[in-house]
Parts: C-alpha cells; structure tokens; sequence
C-alpha cells in the first residue's frame, strides 16, 4: 500500500520521493497569499489531467495544530477513489483542579471554576480545530480526529508505530520534569470502507505530541494538558488498481517542490521569530527569579516575625 515519504519537520513539508511526472499533467500552483506583502507561489505540483485539485498556505486561520501557517492541499481523481490529502492539525486542551484534602465547599466551588474555564474555551475555539477534552491515547485522538469522519463501515485494516517519526520526537523532547510529562506517539494507519459501492482503502499518516502539567504536590493543584496533533496526510486508492493508483499517487508527490523564494522568506520568519521568542524566555526566567526571591523574603521575614512573637 502507498505511503508518504518521510516527514522533516512540523512548519517545512519536505517530500523526499523521487518519480517522474504522470503523463498528460497540469501544473498546479499552490498559494501563499496571506504570508507576505505580496501573493506568492509557495509550492508546485503536477497533477493528472481531469483530477479536482485545490490547495494554499493559510496564516489568517482559526485556531489548529500551528500558530504558523498550514499547507492545505488535496488532488482527488474524477471517480474520487483515488487521491490524496495535506490537512491541518488540531489542539486538544484540557484544564482541572485537583483537589483533595479540601473543604468539600471549596473543592466543589473550584472545579466549578474550571469547568466555566472550559466552556469558555469551547465557545472560544468554535468552528476551529482545537478542542477541549481530556487526552488519554492515540486510539481516542484517531477515533474523534479521522474515523468520525469517515464512511460509517470505515474499519482499521492494520496500524503500525511510526519509527522516524517517533525517533524525531525523542530527539526534540527532554526528559520528564517534576510537575510536566511529555507524551508522544505515531502511527500509520490503514483504513478500509465503501465509497459510492465500491471498496476504497486509505493510508493515514498521524502523529501527536502533549504536554501534561500535574500538581507538585499529589492530590491538590492545577491538571493540564496541551497535546498537538501534526498535519494530517491521507492517500487512498482503489484495491483492484492499486498498482497503477500507488504509482500515480507516487508520481504526484514526487513533483511536487517547493519554490526557493518563498521557502527564503518563511525562513527569515522562523529565524526572527525564534530570536525574540529566546528573548522573551530570557526576561520571563529573570522575572521567575526576581519573583522566587521576593516570595523566599517574604517568607524568611514572615518566619522571623513568627519567632519574634514567640519569644515575647
């Protein structure tokens, strides 16, 4: 079954696959107007004569998986059992207070907090792609992500761990801290339904990241999570013409570059973007240790008045 070539990163779509262009193609050009003063080609593809293509770069978009911009683009055959797809990602946030030990008043009056913390943020992040629910594994980000969204026989054929994408992740995150977990996972996923009575099977390729914050001390404190599902690909063909279908979805992918020009620029963007975020870093951990000294102050003098009053 056809398969993506690898993945190189969460903001630069790179294609690695090598094949020539289908016979009697049309140049596609996918758009970024949204990114710089002026509309530019972002990317190129060749694609079959006849075949529904649409495609950009969105910056201006609701909340998703990236606070940059996402490549959407899809190119479908005409019977529509054949085609490919590059989709946003999405956001899943989850906030609660844990509260043990408390008065029972108190607790209920907090978790009541949260919980119009959290209808707040849905209504804020209506008709986009982040959502609020309390993350527990892959299975549960696919089934709610990509299998609702699919044909009602839409079945799992096979899932296998994504190795390169995995062996990305453990060279990005760290270790554990205390009060953070980080947790990660990919899959490649192959899907099997009906579309219009006739067999389709689709390859998903899905891969996900979260932050987990947890109370320092157990039971009492702030419960978070901030997972990050990556852009979504999808290819699916036609069983009985999976050959010529995975060498024509081969050849497609394999034109498709990236114009220079563009790529400069989105470059120059990271780059400043990245320096005056480690700015910013820089000035929040001088203002965390300007902060831990006033509260360690504030609680030496508090300590000695304690002892003062003892002593009279």
């Amino acid at each position: 079954m056809f398969r993506f070539a690898g993945f190189a990163g969460a903001l630069a779509l790179i294609f690695t696959l090598v094949a020539p262009a289908p016979a009697q193609t049309t140049r596609y050009d996918i758009m970024d107007n949204q990114g710089f003063a002026a509309p530019m080609v972002a990317y190129t593809v060749e694609v079959p004569q006849g075949w529904a293509t649409s495609g950009q770069v969105l910056w201006a978009k609701p909340c998703s998986g990236n606070d940059n911009f996402e490549l959407v683009f899809q190119a479908i055959a005409p019977d529509g059992r054949t085609g490919f797809r590059i989709m946003p990602g999405h956001q899943v946030i989850w906030l609660d207070m844990q509260v043990a030990g408390l008065a029972p008043d108190m607790a209920q009056m907090m978790r009541a907090q949260m919980a119009a913390e959290r209808n707040k943020m849905q209504t804020q992040f209506r008709g986009s792609n982040c959502h609020v629910a309390q993350v527990t594994g892959t299975r549960q980000l696919f089934d709610k992500l990509i299998l609702a969204h699919r044909p009602a026989d839409a079945r799992i054929l096979q899932s296998e761990r994504n190795q390169p994408m995995l062996q990305s992740y453990a060279s990005v995150f760290q270790a554990d801290q205390p009060g953070m977990k980080t947790f990660y996972d990919a899959a490649t996923v192959r899907l099997g339904y009906g579309l219009n009575g006739q067999p389709v099977e689709e390859v998903v390729l899905f891969s996900w990241y979260m932050f987990q914050l947890e109370p320092l001390e157990p039971g009492f404190g702030t419960f978070s999570q901030q997972a990050v599902v990556d852009s979504i690909r999808t290819a699916w063909v036609a069983p009985e013409r999976r050959a010529a279908d995975d060498a024509m979805l081969e050849a497609i992918i394999g034109s498709m570059k990236v114009n220079p020009d563009w790529n400069a620029k989105v470059n120059a963007f990271l780059q400043k973007q990245s320096s005056e975020r480690q700015a910013a870093n820089a000035q929040t951990a001088a203002e965390r240790e300007r902060q831990r000294q006033i509260d360690e102050a504030r609680r030496d003098a508090q300590h000695q008045q304690f002892i003062d009053m003892i002593r009279q």
